[in-house]
Parts: C-alpha cells; structure tokens; sequence
C-alpha cells in the first residue's frame, strides 16, 4: 500500500486542528429553529461606530469621545479592546425581543465572543447590558474571579444566574445567555452553567451598553470581538 507523504499528513492535522482551534470558529452558524435579530462584529468598527449586520437593526456608538476602545487585528482574537472604561452604546428600541416578546412566542438569547485579558477594575466588568437596575432587563457581566453572572429584573424581583466555570485569562471564549417562557439559562463554549425556571425579563426600551455595566469601574477589560441577539424556537 502506498504510503501518504509526511508532509500532507502534517498538512492536513494541522489544517483539522486549526479548523477546531481557531477563534473564528467559536462563532456559531444559527441553529434551526434561531434568527439573528441584531448582530455586530466590532471587528468592523470604523469611526466610532459598529454597524448592523441585520438590516433595520441599531449600530454601536461609542459612549465617550474621551474613551475610545482599540480595534485589535491579528491577534488571539480580532474586536475591540476595552481597558479603561470605553463602552459602545445602542437603540434597544429598535430590538422587539429586548421589548417584551410574548414568552409563550419564540424566546430570544444574547451571545458574546470574547477574550479576557485582565480582571475586572471593580466587582464587576460588563459585557452586555440592557436595563434598569431593579426594574427591568438584564446584564451580563464577568466578576472579579473571572466568573460569569446575569442580573435579571422581571419588573418584581431580583434574578441571577452565575456561572460554575472560570473564564482564563487570554483565552477566547462564548457565553450565551437564553430566555424562554419556563427557564433562564447561561452557557460558556455551549456548556451549560447554570438555569432557573420561571424567570423572565421585564420590557426594556432604553439605551444597551457593551463593554462596561452601570457602576463604579465596572468595565470589562479585554476584547469583545461580537455580540449577537436571536430569537429561538424552544
């Protein structure tokens, strides 16, 4: 039997092995049954703003003339680079799942690709946020431990998930959060860490915030490189 050359051997694990391996690939084609409602990659960041990869859907500002986060290329993982309190602001009016969507109708989730660098300066740095604090929505942030928790508000009471798993420095990662009429669940590279029956966000329609949550110092440092909002079919 004809032996293969080394060479195409060592080609062809190797290009099996990056296909795995690289960060690119934490990105998640839509699973059936999910829609991207509003998606950005901060990858395409240009001059102060963060287009819509959905038509119709709100772009990212940034929060600060005086905070403007660094776009990273050809590194671990390709974003932004948040490190001193830089944030990116948008409409959520414009997003109908942050809005209210009917729970006995498709839920919806929020995904983030994202590579810590530092820990948080304060308790917490923020990722996603889209809320009033007490009232309504929900944030995701990464805590001083580098571990991953959800504040959620359904307009009565105070909700958490928390995640078991601890981020690593300088790796990147997924985490993912999804609502559904019955449960709240919060996964890290599609693992689950944690869900809670019966919670639900209440109706939000102000302004979202990446890269750092309501709070003193409560900024993410590290590079967000997407965040995505879907609707899903349970």
């Amino acid at each position: 039997m004809k032996m293969k050359s080394p060479f195409l051997l060592f080609a062809g694990v190797a290009l099996f092995a990056a296909a795995l391996g690289s960060p690119s690939r934490l990105i998640a084609d839509p699973a059936p049954g999910e829609a991207a409602v509003s998606q950005w990659n901060l990858e395409n960041f240009e001059a102060g703003r963060v287009p819509n990869a959905v038509a119709g859907g709100p772009e990212l500002t940034i929060d600060s003339e005086e905070a403007v986060p660094e776009l990273i290329k050809d590194e671990s993982l390709n974003g932004l680079r948040f490190d001193h309190g830089e944030a990116l602001t948008g409409k959520s009016s414009q997003i109908a799942a942050l809005q209210g969507a009917d729970p006995s109708g498709k839920a919806f989730g929020v995904r983030v690709t994202l590579l810590p660098t530092t820990r948080p300066a304060g308790a917490y740095g923020g990722l996603f946020q889209a809320m009033v604090y007490k009232e309504s929505g929900f944030r995701i942030v990464v805590t001083e431990g580098l571990k991953v928790a959800v504040e959620i508000f359904d307009g009565v009471e105070h909700h958490g998930l928390n995640s078991q798993s601890t981020l690593a420095l300088d790796q990147p990662c997924k985490v993912e959060v999804r609502f559904e009429e019955d449960m709240a669940r919060l996964y890290i590279n599609d693992n689950l860490e944690a869900e809670k029956p019966g919670i639900y966000p209440a109706p939000f329609d102000g302004n979202m915030m990446i890269g750092k949550a309501s709070g003193k110092d409560y900024f993410f440092r590290g590079i967000i490189k997407d965040v995505t909002i879907f609707t899903f079919t349970p």
